[in-house]
């Protein structure tokens, strides 16, 4: 077992116990996905063109990812899926992350994100 994650115990049960029964969610005994690797970086992309950020990883597989930028841009808020002045895409494989990022307005942006990787491996010991 590790020391870190998420435990939400049954009314009435103590959330330090070593009984599995007593709860709703224990991220050890169940195998929730863990976070394995995060990073932030920008891109400054020329306008109505693609920017590119390959991010290496060295798990040997090809892990979930999860990606926010921010938005709008200088706002410091941080939103998943949604932007309106540019197209973003990414895919990965057994050794990198690549975030694509299309700037679709008439001149040059630095657009910023943030990422996970995560492995619902689950380790016992």
């Amino acid at each position: 077992m590790t020391n870190y994650g998420g435990k939400v115990s049954k009314t009435g049960k103590n959330v330090t116990s070593s009984t599995p029964e007593d709860f709703i969610f224990d991220s050890d005994l169940y195998g929730s996905m863990k976070i394995i690797q995060e990073g932030a970086g920008q891109l400054v992309i020329n306008a109505s063109s693609e920017g590119t950020a390959t991010i290496s990883h060295s798990f040997g597989f090809a892990p979930i990812v999860m990606i926010f930028g921010e938005y709008p841009i200088s706002s410091g808020k941080w939103v998943f899926g949604i932007d309106s002045y540019a197209s973003w895409n990414s895919y990965v494989t057994d050794s990198n992350l690549y975030i694509k990022i299309y700037n679709s307005t008439g001149s040059q942006v630095t657009r910023k994100y943030y990422y996970y990787m995560f492995s619902d491996t689950v380790e016992y010991t």
